[in-house]
């Protein structure tokens, strides 16, 4: 294949995050509250535990990270002494036991996976690679090397045994990454930590997936072509909230924008006219898998996802260069009344 000109954008260092705390607000101003910031899964991760005294929410955060440092031990395929690690080298020679988290979560992204038509699909991996996303150097691959990798990509080859929560491969070279929903049950972990404290009142940040209890919260969106700017501001309660957006991670060939999230389904990044999607859920796990899924299926079946699921909301953004704003931005019916201090008209 002739050589290409690539161009690796990321997002810039004082660009604000897609989705950040703006404000958390509570029927009485609590009596003490602590933030605390720690790196764990690749990226800093916040907790904010308001309550009754310092102790009881210094040792609530406390908690809540040793929740979110637990499921990366079991989960990041990026240690290789890891569970999902083991079963990544080991699954398509027979059956391998997961621990009952790490089943919990394969199993919901699977089920994830149906519910989407294979949109949403932790066995994209290899393509993720084979473009130079995980080594942040984008590339093009050939066609013959895509013909290699695409057999080994698809949701259907992860076998699961819930009597003995065991998991296999049905061929060799398939392998999970739940980078799409990892973080999502981390922030259920932790939020269940904070409510066994007594916390009522909190906000857990794992690098823009946000878990807020209690609130309402407000929390700010980034806009996707200005990210040293807010678009909007949405209104959370006791619900998580997730993005997916191609301001993340991107390469630039031949003037096409080239984009990390992937459809499974084709096997090449997803090329919809999507920016970003924003959605709230009930939980962690579910914002974080639903905002991926909706963003792959693009605006008009990813909305019609969203409003078929109890509990969940939307924020769909898409380009519109005929547009003075150069946005177009849908909105599912449970989050209209909940957006704030738009720029933009909302259809």
């Amino acid at each position: 294949m002739a050589a290409q000109k690539t161009e690796n954008r990321h997002p810039a260092s004082l660009a604000l995050p897609i989705l950040c705390l703006l404000t958390l607000l509570g029927c009485r101003p609590p009596a003490a509250t602590v933030v605390q910031a720690r790196y764990l899964m690749g990226t800093i991760c916040t907790v904010t535990a308001a309550g009754p005294d310092s102790l009881r929410c210094v040792r609530a955060v406390d908690r809540a990270f040793e929740a979110m440092r637990e499921v990366d031990r079991l989960m990041s395929a990026y240690r290789p002494e890891s569970p999902i690690s083991h079963l990544n080298r080991a699954g398509h020679e027979g059956w391998v036991e997961a621990p009952p988290p790490l089943f919990h979560v394969i199993a919901s992204a699977v089920a994830c996976s149906r519910l989407s038509g294979g949109a949403f699909d932790v066995t994209v991996g290899p393509l993720v690679r084979l473009w130079g996303f995980f080594d942040k150097k984008g590339r093009l691959p050939s066609p013959e090397e895509e013909a290699e990798v695409r057999p080994r990509v698809g949701y259907r080859h992860i076998l699961l045994d819930s009597t003995r929560t065991a998991v296999r491969f049905d061929r060799p070279g398939v392998e999970i990454d739940l980078g799409g929903i990892a973080k999502g049950y981390a922030l259920d972990r932790a939020a269940e930590a904070l409510r066994a404290e007594g916390i009522a009142s909190g906000v857990v940040d794992a690098g823009g997936n946000l878990i807020v209890l209690g609130g309402p919260a407000s929390v700010g969106v980034a806009h996707p072509l200005h990210r040293d700017s807010l678009l909007c501001r949405i209104e959370v309660r006791d619900e998580a909230i997730s993005t997916s957006g191609v301001s993340e991670n991107y390469f630039m060939s031949e003037g096409k924008r080239y984009s990390h999230i992937f459809d499974p389904r084709t096997g090449r990044p997803v090329s919809n006219g999507l920016l970003s999607v924003t959605v709230v859920a009930p939980t962690g796990m579910a914002s974080d898998a639903l905002s991926t899924a909706a963003f792959v299926m693009g605006p008009e079946e990813g909305m019609a996802l969203i409003e078929g699921m109890k509990g969940a909301g939307a924020l769909f953004i898409s380009e519109a260069p005929d547009r003075p704003t150069g946005l177009e931005v849908r909105v599912s019916s449970r989050l209209k009344g909940k957006i704030f201090d738009k720029e933009v008209q909302v259809f």
